[in-house]
């Protein structure tokens, strides 16, 4: 995977035009936030199979287990990740437009982000469009 020459103008439109999205499994959710923004800094879709393939957190994870990818935010990174041979660095070692996994609170299960074009936030998913966090909140990152 290869990211296009102008990458940072393809993610800032990506972002420009998802930030008044609502959140929806199946069509923006934080592993679909994750997959366009790679997409529109690639041109490759690492979220082909799941894209308008389910509408709700079950069916999410149904579709997950039936790709052999687990039942986790967490498991299917993971999966897609080696799929795609995508490096893991250390979280304060992304940069800008990679890949990051970040833990939620109460024992749920994980979120995924975007590094920030300035390199010290996340981009990550909403109830609306989306939102930043510190770097410093990643607990895993993939580069890009």
């Amino acid at each position: 995977m290869t990211r296009d020459p102008h990458w940072p103008a393809r993610l800032e439109e990506y972002l420009r035009s998802s930030q008044q999205t609502k959140f929806r499994h199946g069509s923006f959710d934080c592993a679909l936030f994750v997959a366009s923004a790679i997409l529109a800094m690639t041109g490759t879709d690492i979220a082909e199979s799941f894209r308008n393939a389910y509408r709700t957190r079950q069916q999410a994870i149904q579709r997950s287990k039936e790709l052999g990818l687990g039942a986790s935010i967490q498991s299917l990174t993971e999966g897609v990740a080696a799929l795609y041979s995508l490096p893991e660095v250390p979280p304060l070692c992304a940069s800008r437009g990679d890949m990051v996994l970040i833990p939620r609170a109460k024992g749920r299960d994980h979120s995924l982000g975007i590094v920030a074009l300035n390199g010290r936030e996340i981009y990550w998913a909403l109830r609306v469009g989306w939102g930043t966090l510190p770097l410093s909140r990643a607990c895993r990152a993939w580069r890009i």
